[in-house]
C-alpha cells in the first residue's frame, strides 16, 4: 500500500545532540580530573602586600621534644598582582635529612691577612656556610613553588593569606614601614614561626659590605631550637660597625669579640672570645652568610674550628630607596660528630630563624 503523501515523518534529532550521544561511551573511559594541588594554585587578581612585590623570608618548623624533624627555610617570595599568584624560591635545611646532606660547606671566602690572623683578630679561615647555600653549590635556590594569595582587612590590620600546593597555608600580618614592609608571621599548617620584609627592589639588588658596616645597630629577634627546646630571644642587637672590613676581600667583614659569657671551655682553656665572620655568598642575589664560634673550642691557637660552629645564612633587606635595612636569616648548624654517650647527635643541632632589622 502506498503511503499517503500527507503522512508525517519522525522529527530528526538535532545534530549537536546526536554528537553528544556519540561521545558518551568515550567520556566514560576518561580518568577523573586531577586534584588542584598538583598544579599551581591560582587566584583572582589582587593587590600587592603593602604595595610590594619582593620579600626576603625566613620560616621554620621548630617544636619541643625528641622528634628530630625540625627544619629551617630561607628564600624569597615574589608577588604578581595581575594573576594573584606568588612564587617562592627557597633553601631548606631538614634535621631528618641524610647525614651527608647536613655537612656545612665553604662559602667561597678566605679573609685576607689584614683583617684576620693577627693579634686581636679572627683566625684566618675559610668561611663556612650551610649545606647547599654557596653560589657554587646552588646558583639558584633549589626549592621552587607557586601559590595563590589574597589580602583581607580585620580590625584595622591587613592580613596576607597564601595557599601553596598540597594544601599548605600561611598567614602573615602586613605592617608598612618607610620604603619597606614587614610581614609578621601569624599562622600556618606547616611552619611554626617566620620573619619577612619586602620592597619593590629586585632580588638581584644588593649592597656592599662597606654599606653593611656603616649601618647603625639593628634590633635582633630570633626563634631557635637546641637540645629539644624552642626559645625566643630579643635584644639590642647586631652592631655592624664593630666589624672590620677586609681591604682585599672587600666582600667580607670580621669581628673578634674579646670576651663573652657564652664561651666557657673550662680552666684549661680560659679564652672567652668569639670569632665572627660575615661574607657575601652570591653577587647575583642578596645571599650573605654569618659564621661564628668560641675561640676556646680549638686546642691550638690559630687553628680553624671544625666542630659545631654557628652557621647562619643571611638575606639582605633592601628597601625601595635602594638602602640596606638589615637581614633575615636562618641557622642551620648540624652537629658533625657522633656523640660520646651514644645519644642522637641531632639533639646537639642548633636551628632557628631570626632578623637583624627594625620592627616599627
Amino acid at each position: 500500500m502506498k503511503q499517503k503523501s500527507g503522512a508525517r515523518r519522525p522529527f530528526p534529532l538535532p545534530l549537536r545532540l546526536l554528537y553528544l550521544l556519540c561521545l558518551l561511551p568515550v567520556l566514560a573511559l576518561l580518568p577523573p580530573s586531577t586534584p588542584a594541588a598538583t598544579t599551581p594554585v591560582r587566584a583572582a587578581p589582587s593587590a600587592l602586600p603593602g604595595g610590594k612585590t619582593t620579600f626576603v623570608v625566613a620560616t621554620a618548623k621548630l617544636h619541643n621534644g625528641t622528634v628530630y624533624d625540625n627544619w629551617t627555610q630561607l628564600g624569597w617570595y615574589r608577588f604578581d598582582a595581575s594573576t594573584g599568584q606568588v612564587r617562592a624560591e627557597t633553601f631548606v635545611w631538614r634535621q631528618n635529612a641524610p647525614a651527608d646532606q647536613l655537612r656545612r660547606e665553604r662559602a667561597g671566602t678566605l679573609p685576607d691577612a689584614k683583617c684576620s690572623g693577627g693579634v686581636g683578630q679572627v683566625t684566618r679561615c675559610q668561611v663556612m656556610t650551610a649545606p647547599g647555600y654557596s653560589a657554587q653549590s646552588s646558583p639558584q635556590p633549589p626549592v621552587q613553588r607557586t601559590g595563590g594569595y589574597g589580602l583581607r582587612s580585620q580590625n584595622g590590620t591587613t592580613y596576607l593569606d597564601i595557599r601553596w600546593p598540597r594544601g599548605v597555608t600561611e598567614t602573615w600580618s602586613v605592617h608598612p614601614l618607610s620604603s619597606l614592609v614587614r610581614l609578621e608571621w601569624v599562622s600556618s599548617n606547616n611552619s611554626t614561626t617566620g620573619y619577612a620584609y619586602g620592597s619593590n627592589a629586585p632580588i638581584s639588588e644588593r649592597r656592599g659590605m662597606d654599606t653593611v658596616q656603616g649601618h647603625g645597630t639593628l634590633p635582633y629577634t630570633s626563634t631557635g631550637w637546641t637540645r629539644d627546646t624552642v626559645k625566643k630571644e630579643e635584644h639590642s642587637g647586631f652592631q655592624p660597625s664593630l666589624y672590620q672590613r677586609c681591604p682585599t676581600t672587600t666582600w667580607c667583614l670580621t669581628h673578634f669579640q674579646k670576651t663573652s659569657t657564652v664561651c666557657d671551655c673550662g680552666q684549661d682553656r680560659p679564652a672567652t672570645s668569639i670569632e665572627y665572620y660575615i661574607t657575601r655568598v652570591s653577587s647575583r642575589d642578596r645571599r650573605d652568610t654569618q659564621w661564628h664560634w668560641c675561640s676556646c673550642l680549638v686546642q691550638d691557637h690559630g687553628t680553624c674550628y671544625a666542630g659545631n660552629s654557628h652557621i647562619k645564612p643571611l638575606l639582605q633587606i633592601i628597601d625601595d630607596d635602594h638602602r640596606f635595612r638589615g637581614y633575615v636569616g636562618a641557622e642551620a648548624s648540624f652537629y658533625p660528630y657522633e656523640t660520646t654517650d651514644h645519644s642522637d647527635p641531632r639533639r646537639q643541632d642548633m636551628l632557628g630563624v631570626f632578623r637583624f632589622a627594625e620592627v616599627g
